[in-house]
């Protein structure tokens, strides 16, 4: 990528690289822990009660939160000091919390039926908890796992942005700014529910874009 490219577009690559090396992080320790998990379950209880790995999607929306949150908090100055957008900041967080919960929603697409798969060659059931239901067409579970992730971080950047701007008093917007992956954790595989994360997750982005526009930057010793 030149210079010659937004200035958005450039920070949106350089805080994607760091999401995308995060996200490797997150899932291979996901996926050794659920291995860990499955194999101690089946050797005390014989078969594990329920699908380890359909519960890796709380996980999934929270760890991007808590990355999104201290992203803000912690470069925005940094950001602004070295002569760069406000704009540019708050489009390259969203957009890179965005892409990596996309990739992290086909990744769970694709690890559940491959679990799935193992359960059945061991014969046995593959449950999941009753908030982690499993929608069964693959454009459908695509479609949830990728909103659910997706609110996570563009809602951890909001929360950020909030606590950046307001300190402890943005403590009283917590319910409506964490409202949506608190949502999204709840949420099953229907049309509905999938499209009002979605709409959560769009109404969350835009919230934070425009707090973002016109954010006063503080200096350090008022941010301790």
């Amino acid at each position: 990528m030149t210079t010659d490219a937004p200035q958005w577009v450039r920070v949106t690559l350089r805080m994607t690289r760091s999401a995308l090396m995060s996200l490797a992080w997150f899932w291979a320790i996901c996926l050794i822990a659920a291995t860990v998990v499955t194999i101690v379950l089946a050797w005390r209880l014989g078969e594990p009660p329920f699908s380890i790995m359909s519960t890796v999607r709380y996980g999934g929306i929270w760890y991007p939160f808590s990355v999104g949150l201290i992203l803000v908090t912690a470069t925005i100055n940094v950001h602004v000091a070295a002569g760069q957008t406000r704009r540019s900041f708050v489009i390259g967080s969203l957009l890179s919390g965005a892409l990596a919960g996309l990739l992290s929603g086909v990744i769970m697409t694709v690890l559940l039926p491959l679990e799935a798969e193992v359960y059945l060659a061991q014969g046995w059931p593959h449950l999941t908890t009753s908030a982690a239901a499993i929608p069964e067409p693959w454009g459908t579970s695509l479609l949830l796992h990728c909103a659910i992730f997706v609110t996570g971080s563009v809602s951890g950047v909001l929360v950020g942005l909030t606590y950046y701007r307001w300190s402890a008093w943005a403590t009283l917007a917590l319910p409506l700014t964490v409202l949506a992956p608190v949502i999204a954790s709840g949420m099953d595989g229907r049309s509905l529910t999938i499209a009002a994360i979605w709409a959560a997750s769009a109404v969350t982005a835009v919230a934070a874009y425009v707090l973002a526009r016109t954010i006063p930057i503080r200096k350090p010793l008022e941010m301790s």
